[in-house]
């Protein structure tokens, strides 16, 4: 997962390979402690070992009922629109399916689903609990910056806690920009750079990206009316995670 391209606006390659932990100023000295992120493999090992009870992490948590909202609101806004047919949708980091379950108790007709995660055993998971619902899908072994995704095909990508774990997400978010149908929506969580996260990072090497640094992120993807989902889930959820939606342009715009 480290990048070999400058993607990310005013990041160096190098501060794209290393995890930045802590920096301080100790008089004319800055002091930095990094780390190296997780390689591909590994980083699928640690989810696998966690993947018989991350359902229920995420629900203690309040995830699932944030993402709920999440869904609630754009529903009930008519921001999510099936151009023909089902929704859509593409879960990159599908992980024990989540959002996906959160959307389907929302959205009030059928999902054509594509979930894409790296660990083997959270997509065994994820097949379980979504076939308990009786949702079908397309799931798929690897990241959403290197899968095969047909272009323009999707009405709706849900990127859910997973950027956090790449060296440079810019790729990942051209990939899913490209897969989105014109006016197609975007759907992102990810872990709040805050002391609440801290433990998150270390546990699991991830970086800790601020709102503002990825909505630029997104808008230097392609992406268009970024906009932050204030107030959605308890006050863990907002206290470790924040999240927002954007929109790929339509052809005329």
């Amino acid at each position: 997962m480290i990048a070999h391209r400058q993607l990310v606006p005013g990041r160096s390659p190098r501060e794209a390979s290393v995890i930045p932990v802590t920096t301080r100023w100790v008089g004319s000295w800055r002091v930095s402690i990094d780390r190296k992120p997780y390689a591909a493999q590994e980083l699928a090992h640690l989810y696998n070992r966690s993947a018989s009870g991350w359902d229920r992490l995420v629900a203690l948590l309040g995830t699932c009922s944030a993402y709920q909202q999440i869904f609630q609101r754009l529903v009930g806004s008519g921001a999510l629109v099936a151009q023909n047919g089902p929704l859509k949708v593409l879960d990159g980091g599908i992980g024990t399916a989540a959002m996906a379950l959160a959307l389907a108790q929302c959205w009030p007709g059928a999902l054509d689903l594509t979930g894409v995660d790296l660990s083997t055993d959270m997509l065994s998971r994820a097949a379980s609990l979504l076939a308990q619902q009786g949702i079908s899908a397309n799931l798929l072994r690897g990241d959403i910056a290197s899968v095969e995704l047909v272009p323009q095909s999707f009405d709706l990508a849900m990127i859910g806690h997973v950027i956090e774990h790449m060296a440079d997400p810019s790729e990942a978010l051209s990939s899913v920009l490209k897969s989105l149908r014109p006016g197609g929506r975007l759907v992102l969580v990810a872990t709040r750079r805050s002391w609440l996260s801290l433990p998150v990072q270390l546990r699991y090497r991830t970086h800790r990206w601020a709102s503002a640094e990825t909505a630029r992120m997104l808008r230097f993807a392609g992406f268009t009316d970024v906009a932050p989902l204030h107030g959605v889930g308890g006050a863990v959820f907002q206290g470790l995670s924040f999240a927002m939606t954007a929109r790929k342009p339509l052809d005329t715009e």
